[in-house]
C-alpha cells in the first residue's frame, strides 16, 4: 500500500470534476491528494474504498486490507489506458465529511480523510447512509481537460531509486542490504501487475542499475502454491506470498486471497484463523480435495496409543502383599524422577514419595527392600515399560 501510494502520487489523486453545481472536489479526501473515504475506488492504493450499494440508501465497504492496487481512473491518470476504458463510478454524498482542505472541525477529524474501511468501532467493514452520486471520466475531463500526453504518447517506463539510510554510528550488514533488495524486487513486480490493464501495454518499473555489478535478479524458483516450505525463500515469489505453518507441523507455500477465484484450480480461499474474527486476518489459498478445502488449523493426527505397562514383576517366594505395594510404589517413583511427572501409585493410592515414606520400620521394611533389589536386578536386563 505505502509504496503503491507514494509512487501513485506522481499522478493522483488531485482531480476535480464537473458536477451539477459546477466544478467539485468531492472526490477528494486527505490533503486534497487522496481519494475521499466515500469515493468508490476499487480498493485503490490512493485510498477511498470499494463500496457495495445495498439498494436501500445504505452502502457497505468491501475493501481488502491486503490488496491495494489501482482503479481504472488511476490508470487513466497515469497514462496507461484511454478514457473510454474508465467505467462510471460514484461517491456517497451526505454520509459525512466536508471540504478536502479542512482536516479538523470542532476537534473532529474530517470523515472524508479517514483511511480505508476506518469506522472508529473496530469493525472490519463499515455501513453508512447517504446518496449515490455518479461520476464519469467525461465529468473529470470537463473540469481538468483531457490527459496530455494521452495513452499513445505517455511514458510507460519509469525508474525508482531505493536508498538505505543509517545514522552515523549504525552498522549496515549484508543482511540489511539483502532485505532491502528483496523488498525492492518484490514490489517492482507487484507494481507492474497492479498498474497494468488487461489488453493494454504493461508499464515497466526499473529499480535495478543496469551494470554488471548489480544485475537484475534471476527469475524466482521454488515451490508453487501448495508446495512444501520451511521458509519463504523455498517458495516461488512470482506465484506465492507466504510460507505458512500448519498444525500438522508442515510449512506450505500459499498466497493471500479474497475468494476462490483468486486461487489456482483445485485450491480454495480459506481463513488463516477460525472463529468470528477470521475476517480480521489474511485468507490463504489451500488445496481442495473434491469439494472439501484442506484446513491447516485442524489438529495433527492423534499419536499412537502408549504401550500398555508390563505386568507387575514377580516377587521372590515369601514376599507378602505389603512388600509388593512398596515395590510398585518405588518403581513408579523412579519413573517419575526421569519424566518429571508426579504419578500416583496404582496400589497404594498415595503419591510416589508418600508411598516410599510409608514403608514400616523393622524386619518387614528390610524384607521389602531386599525384594526390591532382587526385582531391580532382574528387570535391569529388559526394557523398562513407559509409565505415564
Amino acid at each position: 500500500l505505502v509504496f503503491n501510494q507514494e509512487l501513485g502520487h506522481r499522478w493522483g489523486a488531485h482531480v476535480a470534476f464537473q458536477g451539477r453545481d459546477g466544478e467539485s472536489m468531492d472526490l477528494l479526501g486527505r490533503d486534497c491528494s487522496h481519494w475521499s473515504y466515500f469515493a468508490e475506488t476499487q480498493n485503490s492504493a490512493m485510498e477511498g474504498n470499494a463500496w457495495t450499494d445495498n439498494g436501500d440508501g445504505s452502502f457497505t465497504t468491501a475493501t481488502s486490507y491486503f490488496d491495494f492496487g489501482y482503479s481504472h481512473l488511476d490508470r487513466y491518470l497515469m497514462g496507461f489506458v484511454p478514457p473510454e476504458i474508465v467505467p462510471p463510478f460514484y461517491y456517497i454524498s451526505g454520509a459525512g465529511g466536508w471540504d478536502c482542505a479542512q482536516q479538523y472541525h470542532n476537534g473532529q477529524l474530517n470523515p472524508s480523510h479517514y483511511p480505508p474501511v476506518f469506522g472508529g468501532t473496530g469493525e472490519e467493514q463499515v455501513t453508512v447512509q447517504g446518496s449515490k452520486v455518479d461520476v464519469t471520466v467525461d465529468d473529470i475531463i470537463a473540469a481538468e481537460g483531457a490527459r496530455d500526453p494521452d495513452v499513445t504518447a505517455a511514458r510507460h517506463t519509469w525508474t525508482m531509486s531505493f536508498v538505505l539510510a543509517a545514522r552515523r554510528n549504525d552498522t549496515i550488514s549484508d543482511r540489511n542490504i539483502q532485505q532491502v533488495d528483496n523488498l525492492r524486487t518484490s514490489w517492482e513486480r507487484q507494481w507492474e501487475r497492479d498498474a497494468a490493464e488487461v489488453n493494454f501495454e504493461s508499464p515497466d518499473l526499473i529499480t535495478t542499475l543496469a551494470t554488471a555489478a548489480n544485475p537484475d535478479p534471476p527469475t524466482p524458483t521454488g515451490s508453487a502454491v501448495g508446495g512444501p516450505c520451511s521458509v519463504y525463500a523455498d517458495c516461488n515469489s512470482e506465484e506465492t506470498d507466504r510460507c505458512v505453518g500448519t498444525n500438522a507441523g508442515v510449512g506450505v507455500c500459499t498466497k493471500v486471497c479474497h475468494e476462490d477465484a483468486d486461487c489456482p484450480d483445485n485450491f480454495c480461499c480459506t481463513p488463516s484463523l477460525p472463529g468470528p474474527r477470521q475476517n480480521h486476518y489474511d485468507w490463504y489459498c489451500m488445496k481442495k480435495t473434491g469439494d472439501v478445502c484442506e484446513d491447516y488449523n485442524a489438529p495433527p493426527p492423534a499419536p499412537d496409543a502408549a504401550p500398555e505397562p508390563d505386568a507387575a514383576p514377580e516377587l521372590d517366594a515369601g514376599v507378602g502383599v505389603d512388600a509388593a505395594v512398596a515395590v510398585d510404589a518405588a518403581l513408579t517413583g523412579a519413573d517419575a524422577a526421569v519424566t518429571g511427572a508426579t504419578p500416583m501409585s496404582k496400589k497404594s493410592g498415595g503419591g510416589c514419595q508418600a508411598a516410599l515414606g510409608a514403608m514400616p520400620a523393622g524386619p518387614g521394611a528390610l524384607l521389602a527392600f531386599g525384594a526390591l533389589l532382587g526385582v531391580r536386578r532382574r528387570t535391569s536386563q529388559r526394557q523398562r515399560p513407559v509409565r505415564r
